[in-house]
Order: structure tokens, then C-alpha cells, then sequence
């Protein structure tokens, strides 16, 4: 918004057309950033607001030789879907360039109206770059934590939707809401992804990138915990087993989601934890889980089977969860340190 005002206050003299392109190449650019080095996004984005300059001047240039803008067209329309293949996270933006020369195609053009043009997409370069990396700076590792921090968010939900699966009246629709959130779940795992691999040699936060990658480690090992646990109650559930265990593994899966609750916190900015508790009583519930299980000889074979699938893949979320602590918390001491 601010390289759009900027841009069209640079040229409140001009006539629509050129404001139009102002406007319209600054906040296109504003979204012309891959991942990697900091240097690289700001070269990628100088190349792209160079490159969107010239072909919109060609295109409004070459008005009066239709033949000429039908070849520019296949050519432009050729490289934007070719330059992506040198973009690390194969992004579509190279599209907006395509968007420019079509509308600079179809308004009135001619070299005269070109050069204002050019003129106008060149302005609003420095004014993008500037914005973008020196006046609002993007911080991947505040935007790796609040994702972080809605992922856990969503896991404590996961937990207690799997809870609720054991009651027999409400297990087709909590059906559909873990589905939900095992989608919302994996779209912050890769956004914290883009995150940590967007992190630049010089950023403030660069010295914690190892502590990072850790996290996003361990964020994909209890996703992955979760959905094990979720396939192994749903084979569970549909053989039929007895009940003697569900009373143990419901107050396991509750105990499991304050655990991220209190994870959730500590994301926050918490230099202490509250997760002992859960974390022991999940442990105790974990104990009496495997009892019920010995204990389960009317069973036949293969239902035994999922309950130990049940009973390790919660373990093993358990786990994760205690790394997750450690990882958090030392992150949070070495940023106030």
C-alpha cells in the first residue's frame, strides 16, 4: 500500500494511463520475491521491475505494428513461464509482467505515451525496493513463530477431536474436522518452511537458524505423530475392540492436547514452561493404556495390534512434544540473551 501511494504521489501530474501503470507496477512488485539470500530476492526483484519496464514499453511502442505485438506476445508469454524454473520455490509471479504488457497491448499507446510508461514502472523500483527490504523489512523468524504458534494451536484441537472420536455419536463428523485441521496443520508446516530456508546470512535472527530448522524438525515429526495416532484410532474404532481401554486413552489424548496449549505459550514468548504436569499425566495415562492392553484377553490379535499403534505413536508424539519444549525454550533465552 505504501509503494502504491508513494508512487502515484510521485506522479499526480500525469494523466490516468501513466498513474495506472504507476500504481499497478509498484504493488505488482511488492509481490516479486522468491526465497533465498537476502541479496538474491532484492536482485530477483530489481531483474523483475526491469524486465516488466521494457516489455511494457515495447508492448504501448509497438502500437501501429500488430504483427511485431503478436510475437512480443508468444515471447513474453513463453518467458514468464520459463523463468520460473530459476526461481527456488517455483513462484507465479513472473504472471504479473504478462498482465502489463497485455494491458499495455490494449490502451491507447504509441512511443510517446511508451517512454511515460517506462518512465513510471522505473520510478516505482527503487521506491518498491526500498519499502520492502529497508523501511518494512520482512522477519521470517516472527513470521516462523505466530505460524508455529497456530500450528500448536490446531494440534491441541486435533487432540481433542481424536478424544471425541471415541464417543460413537459424534464420530462421523469429528471425522471430517480432522481432515480439516491435518490440511490446516500441513499449510503451516510448509509456510514455516519457506520460512527457515527464506532466512538471510545477516538477519538478527540468522544466529538462531540452526534452533529453527530444529523446530520445523520436530513440528513435521508430531504432525506425523498425529496422523499415525489418527490412522491407528481409526483401525482401532473399526474393529470393534472393547471399551475397558477408552476411558485411559481419552484422558491420554486431553492430557496430550494441553501440552500444546502449553507449547502454545512458550511460542509466545514464555521463558518458563507449564507443560510438566500434562506431560506427567499423560505419561501416568500412557501406563495405564498399556495395562488395559495386557489386560484386553478377550481381544482377538489384530485389535491388540492397534492399540499398541496407538499406544506408541502417542508415545512417540510425547516425545516430540518434550523436544519441542527444549527447542522453544532455548530460543526464547537466547533471543533475551
Amino acid at each position: 500500500m505504501a509503494a502504491v501511494f508513494l508512487a502515484l504521489l510521485i506522479f499526480h501530474w500525469a494523466d490516468v494511463q501513466t498513474r495506472l501503470f504507476a500504481g499497478m507496477g509498484a504493488a505488482f512488485l511488492m509481490q516479486c520475491s522468491s526465497t533465498g539470500p537476502r541479496k538474491r530476492q532484492m536482485l530477483t526483484m530489481i531483474i523483475t521491475g526491469i524486465s516488466m519496464m521494457v516489455a511494457v514499453g515495447l508492448g504501448s511502442g509497438l502500437e501501429a505494428h500488430k504483427l511485431a505485438q503478436d510475437v512480443l506476445l508468444a515471447v513474453v508469454t513463453f518467458t514468464v513461464f520459463y523463468v520460473r524454473r530459476f526461481l527456488p520455490d517455483q513462484n507465479m509471479f513472473p504472471l504479473f509482467g504478462f498482465i502489463l504488457f497485455v494491458l499495455s497491448t490494449a490502451l491507447p499507446g504509441g512511443w510517446a505515451r511508451a517512454r511515460m510508461e517506462m518512465v513510471a514502472m522505473a520510478a516505482g523500483i527503487p521506491v518498491t525496493v526500498a519499502i520492502y527490504f529497508f523501511i518494512y523489512p520482512h522477519w521470517p523468524a516472527v513470521g516462523f513463530r505466530d505460524s508455529l504458534q497456530l500450528f500448536l494451536g490446531k494440534a491441541s484441537f486435533f487432540m481433542r477431536a481424536l478424544s471425541d472420536m471415541l464417543q460413537v455419536d459424534r464420530s462421523e463428523d469429528t471425522g471430517v474436522q480432522l481432515g480439516e485441521l491435518l490440511i490446516v496443520m500441513q499449510e503451516k508446516m510448509r509456510f514455516d518452511q519457506d520460512l527457515v530456508d527464506n532466512f538471510a546470512p545477516r538477519e538478527a535472527m540468522a544466529r538462531s537458524r540452526n534452533t529453527y530448522y530444529v523446530l520445523l524438525v520436530h513440528q513435521y515429526e508430531a504432525y506425523q505423530a498425529q496422523r499415525m495416532l489418527h490412522e491407528a484410532m481409526s483401525q482401532l474404532l473399526a474393529a470393534r475392540a472393547g471399551d475397558n481401554w477408552r476411558r485411559h486413552l481419552k484422558k491420554l489424548l486431553l492430557h496430550l492436547s494441553e501440552a500444546f496449549v502449553a507449547l502454545e505459550e512458550i511460542t509466545a514468548g514464555a521463558v518458563s514452561s507449564r507443560m510438566a504436569q500434562p506431560a506427567a499425566l499423560a505419561a501416568a495415562e500412557q501406563e495405564q493404556l498399556k495395562t488395559a492392553i495386557m489386560e484386553a484377553g478377550e481381544l482377538f490379535h489384530p485389535e491388540i495390534v492397534h492399540l499398541f499403534s496407538v499406544s506408541i505413536a502417542a508415545r512417540h508424539l510425547a516425545k516430540t512434544q518434550a523436544q519441542l519444549e527444549d527447542g522453544l525454550l532455548h530460543l526464547n533465552r537466547g533471543v533475551r540473551a
